[in-house]
């Protein structure tokens, strides 16, 4: 399909995506005009001689070579020799390109490309795309460095890839700001590298891809089972680092492609390999040396891969070279050591059986100090890798001396819940434009089991909108793709907040100390766009929230600027018009930018303290950004549990509200997903996935609707392991009151009981305060229910996504759960009532 999303991995500068999406359409028509020039060019040929070029039989002694895989053995083999590095001309690389015909190899003179002295073809304009098929460029046994750093725009990109059964070997290539090798409008069957060692070129058969902005770029859902192997991307042949590309590899679509073996991929900036979207499945990543990329060195986005979750280790014994542990059914597992310098050694393989379990067994010592393993499936899915762990470290139980197995903790989508009001933000003009993207958003919502969604089509804030070109001003119109999305969602029982922010072309940007709605004309043009999507998505949406993040201080213009009086009418005037157009729809207020601030806080209570609105409208929502907030900044951070939500909920109650809250927008920055309003703070990926895991619990117990900020929502990530398990266990809850005892060494552990509709519970335990960077904290306590005779008990940590039965007995007192490991995020109690209950 091409580059047809905003590009969600910040590989490089947004206005080259739309270089990239360009450079795809040109290639598509491209392929489809030289088909007809080249059945002209037969004609031509027999009349005028071409220019004139070295050609010789690829069988020559002289010049090695590998044969091409063809379609047909009769087609007529040629080496086309280069025999100098100018970017075009006769004896150029550009000029063998437009040559050559299917099962042509291009070769390189060794006298002109020497390969302990490589030559550099400084790339002028745009080579020629491989658009036959079966071309063969092999520079194995020659130096040749293909330089695009004088390129630009359209043109800076390096070898287009748009037909199949072609095979690259031995190049070098820098200084492509888009990328190196470039493979869609449904390329197959191409090899890229080869083996390393055969060639006196620095890298052999591999290709050597440094100092871009992606090394390989895969796009389209044609585009398959192409491999890429030998290659050194992101490092020299030495394994030094500095000559990291942005992402190694990088699939944007494409299906069933072979990543390995043998290939280096190191020191990139932001991924080693990167594969987004849910149409891209069957990507076999094996026995590759990835590592020390500065983001992740496997990296699945949007259900790539079929989100595909990485083995876990039950037991280590390094020095007998033995590992066992759990996976996917059926699936292969690589184990790999983790060497001094970071580079992963392949140790040994192994084949799951029917339950998942497996046992990898080199027979001698691992190499390194830690292991980290992958898995893939018997569909060719690879997934990321797992957490690496010390041989000193076995997987720890959910209970002290308990032997029953842990066994892994199966989330289920969205589609098998029930209501687990939990639910995430997205703007579907940022996010989604085409079809396919909509169907990899369906995708990607359902695997993590999100149940509710708060979406706008239009940005959520004003920068957004003045940054966009031109402005993306509020149209009275609806994307047929977003219409349909929304319907799927409707369709599939997700429950739909729409966030009512309309930004007014007709009001000039940069007024200072300019506030909308003063004047009549642009509330009536906010309650016209009002009036339009309630009319158009009336039984649809649920929930419309009106406006987003206004409030009315010092600083710069924005139209997000409201004065507290003239918000509340339009509220007012709102909410009645809503109603009027669906009587169903439920209105929800409040949404100033942040609790945790002073100012903000203020102006979102004295709308809660209005007696005029609060009785007309449905709900009340918050953004409580992130708690606790240990890392400093200029901030002086408000947001308390629960001290915070209690004052919300009872300064709304007493102005005559009577309906739900929402706590909106959690969020804790990270390297992944940074928040560009506090860049001043980051916090590691298993830092936040603690707190996001204590929040939504938190807030859910006072039975708040809970919605997460938009963000990386990515397979793997530490964070959304601990949301998609929490979206399955809320499912179908309700907060209860429970007088819980707990004895512990420690003073503090909190706990949060939820029950099921069937009489089951559900209680969340943590050590409270703040949670630790990587490692955990842990203490054991005794919890007893009461007025329980008997039940069955299972553990589950959200972090880690394992599952153990717990033992439990009976007390003058209740149910007694001894020895209970406790950690700094929550650990899940799930109490199955039995007949002797």
């Amino acid at each position: 399909m091409g580059v047809s999303r905003p590009e969600p991995i910040k590989t490089y500068p947004v206005n080259l995506l739309y270089i990239i999406r360009e450079r795809h359409e040109e290639m598509k028509a491209l392929s489809a005009t030289l088909l007809l020039t080249t059945l002209l060019a037969v004609v031509l040929n027999s009349c005028a001689p071409s220019e004139p070029i070295t050609t010789m039989p690829s069988a020559s002694p002289q010049l090695t070579s590998q044969p091409s895989p063809t379609p047909s053995e009769d087609l007529q083999r040629v080496a086309i020799v280069v025999t100098n590095s100018d970017d075009s001309g006769p004896g150029s690389l550009s000029e063998a390109l437009l040559q050559t015909q299917p099962g042509d190899t291009i070769l390189f003179d060794p006298t002109a490309f020497p390969p302990q002295n490589p030559a550099t073809i400084m790339l002028e304009g745009s080579l020629p795309p491989l658009d036959q098929g079966y071309i063969t460029i092999d520079a194995s046994d020659a130096g040749v460095i293909l330089d695009g750093s004088r390129l630009t725009g359209n043109d800076a990109f390096g070898l287009d890839i748009i037909s199949s059964g072609n095979i690259i070997r031995g190049l070098q290539f820098t200084g492509f700001s888009g990328y190196a090798i470039g493979l869609f409008n449904g390329a197959q069957d191409n090899l890229i590298g080869g083996d390393p060692n055969i060639g006196t070129a620095p890298s052999g058969q591999g290709n050597h891809i440094f100092s871009n902005g992606i090394g390989i770029n895969i796009w389209d859902a044609e585009t398959s089972h192409n491999t890429i192997t030998g290659n050194f991307i992101g490092t020299n042949v030495h394994g030094m680092a500095g000559l990291g590309n942005g992402t190694g590899i990088y699939f944007i679509e494409g299906s069933n492609h072979t990543i390995g073996p043998d290939n280096v991929i190191a020191f990139n900036t932001e991924f080693g390999i990167a594969i987004t979207s849910a149409n891209s499945i069957g990507n076999t990543i094996t026995r590759n040396n990835i590592h020390s990329n500065a983001q992740f060195d496997i990296y699945l986005q949007e259900g790539a891969n079929r989100s595909l979750q990485p083995p876990m280790i039950d037991e280590l014994d390094l020095s007998a070279g033995i590992v066992r542990g759990r996976t996917c059914h059926a699936c292969t597992v690589e184990v790999f050591s983790i060497q001094q310098d970071g580079s992963l050694f392949f140790e040994a393989s192994a084949e799951a059986d029917s339950d998942g379990g497996f046992v990898a067994n080199r027979q001698i010592p691992f190499l390194g100090q830690e292991v980290t393993l992958t898995a893939t499936n018997a569909d060719g899915n690879t997934s990321t890798f797992s957490a690496p762990m010390l041989g000193a470290s076995p997987l720890g139980s959910l209970q002290e001396n308990n032997q029953h197995p842990l066994t892994p903790f199966i989330p289920l989508p969205a589609d098998e819940l029930a209501d687990n009001r939990l639910g995430d933000m997205t703007s579907l003009l940022n996010d989604v434009h085409t079809a396919d993207d909509a169907a990899s958003y369906l995708a990607m919502s359902n695997s993590f089991g999100f149940t509710h969604k708060r979406l706008s089509l239009d940005f959520f804030d004003w920068s957004e909108v003045i940054a966009s070109d031109p402005p993306a001003y509020s149209r009275f119109e609806v994307n047929p793709i977003h219409d349909q999305l929304i319907t799927d969602l409707a369709e599939s029982g997700v429950t739909l907040t729409y966030a009512l922010v309309f930004w007014d072309d007709q009001i000039e940007p940069g007024q200072s100390g300019y506030a909308r709605f003063r004047i009549e004309e642009e509330v009536e043009r906010y309650l016209e766009y009002v009036r339009f999507i309630v009319r158009h998505f009336r039984d649809r949406i649920t929930y419309y929230e009106i406006l987003n993040e206004t409030f009315f201080g010092p600083g710069d213009f924005t139209q997000q600027n409201i004065e507290l009086d003239d918000y509340i009418e339009v509220v007012r005037r709102a909410s009645e018009l809503i109603h009027s157009e669906d009587p169903n729809a439920r209105v929800v207020v409040g949404s100033a930018p942040a609790m945790f601030d002073a100012d903000c806080a203020a102006y979102q209570l004295a709308i809660l303290s209005s007696d005029v609105i609060m009785p007309l409208v449905d709900a009340v929502a918050w953004h409580t950004g992130s708690y606790p907030m240990e890392l400093g900044g200029p901030i002086n951070y408000l947001y308390h549990f629960p001290e915070t939500p209690i004052l919300i909920e009872e300064t709304a109650q007493a102005h005559g509200f009577s309906g739900e809250f929402i706590a909106e927008e959690l969020a804790w920055p990270t390297g992944i997903n940074p928040s560009p309003s506090t860049p001043w703070f980051m916090y590691s990926e298993t830092l936040a996935a603690k707190y996001y895991g204590r929040s939504i619990v938190e807030h859910q117990a006072r039975g708040h609707i809970t919605s997460i900020a938009g963000g990386a929502y990515e397979s793997g990530l530490p964070k959304m392991t601990v949301i998609a398990n929490l979206a399955t266990l809320l499912a179908g809850v309700d907060p209860v009151t429970l007088d819980l005892t707990v004895d512990s060494e420690s003073d503090e552990i909190v706990m949060y009981p939820f029950a099921y509709e069937n009489g089951g519970l559900m209680i969340a335990l943590w050590l409270d305060g703040f949670a630790a960077d990587e490692a955990e904290i842990a203490v054991p306590a005794t919890l007893t229910i009461p007025d329980l005779a008997s039940a069955e008990v299972k553990g589950i940590d959200i972090l880690t996504g394992l599952e153990q039965r717990l033992r439990s007995h009976h007390t003058e007192t209740g149910l007694q759960i001894p020895d209970i490991i406790i950690k700094d995020y929550p650990i899940i109690l799930l109490v199955t009532l039995t007949e002797d209950t």
